[in-house]
């Protein structure tokens, strides 16, 4: 979740691009002045602003991109697409808030690429400030994080002889018939001990039951199964039928 309390802006100057986070000890402070300052002691000429220069106008953007996926956004689509100045002077990207639950590396041109931090979901709205070398305007980009979805475990059911030893593989295990909606791997998390048997299983979902000596009856165990963010449960049926024993005489 974001920081409360805590910003920090990231000063585009004299870069393409800027990974937020990284310090690059070449940046100075941007000050209140038109006058540009190269180097300790070495002062730029200073800039004349344009008699009526009109400051260029910051309009809001929003993207959204899938959970624990990245956004990388060209410059055609980018922070200065839908932004403009009045006078057609250039515009720039000059500085942007760094992200709280993110990574962020964008460049002067409005293009930039966002990845989440793993397992974060929900919106980010940083403040950016464009310029046309005068002037100067902010707007807001909101970027949306969507939800992860969790899997879905479907119920299984196995049944093996009166006395028999049930060996499941992978491919017809528990998780054959469980999916989950963002194609994520998904594991058996843990399962609950029968208590008319052993049960030894593993992470793809296949096992092997051993029912105790003379039972039969059915073993109903819930089991959970995960994606690595979120996780459900399903149940396991396995039905050991009775032994059938023959009235028949032979002399």
């Amino acid at each position: 979740m974001p920081r409360p309390g805590f910003a920090v802006m990231i000063l585009l100057l004299g870069c393409s691009s800027l990974a937020l986070g990284q310090r690059d000890e070449r940046q100075t402070r941007g000050r209140a002045t038109d006058t540009d300052v190269t180097s300790e002691g070495d002062r730029a000429a200073p800039s004349t602003r344009p008699a009526g220069n009109s400051p260029p106008l910051a309009v809001d953007d929003s993207y959204t991109t899938g959970f624990g996926e990245s956004l990388t956004v060209t410059a055609s689509a980018g922070l200065l697409s839908n932004d403009f100045d009045p006078d057609g002077d250039s515009i720039n990207v000059q500085s942007i808030e760094a992200p709280s639950f993110g990574t962020l590396n964008i460049a002067t041109d409005g293009s930039f690429t966002y990845t989440p931090d793993p397992g974060a979901s929900g919106a980010e709205e940083l403040t950016y400030t464009i310029s046309d070398g005068f002037e100067t305007d902010q707007g807001v980009v909101t970027i949306t994080v969507e939800a992860n979805n969790p899997p879905v475990a479907v119920d299984d059911s196995y049944t093996t002889g009166f006395g028999e030893v049930l060996n499941v593989p992978g491919t017809q295990g528990l998780l054959v018939n469980d999916l989950d909606p963002d194609g994520d791997s998904i594991n058996v998390q843990s399962i609950e001990a029968p208590s008319f048997g052993t049960l030894n299983i593993a992470t793809d979902g296949s096992f092997t039951y051993t029912p105790d000596p003379g039972f039969s009856g059915t073993e109903t165990l819930t089991y959970s199964i995960t994606d690595g963010f979120s996780s459900v449960q399903g149940e396991v049926r396995i039905a050991v039928p009775a032994a059938i024993f023959s009235d028949r005489f032979e002399p």
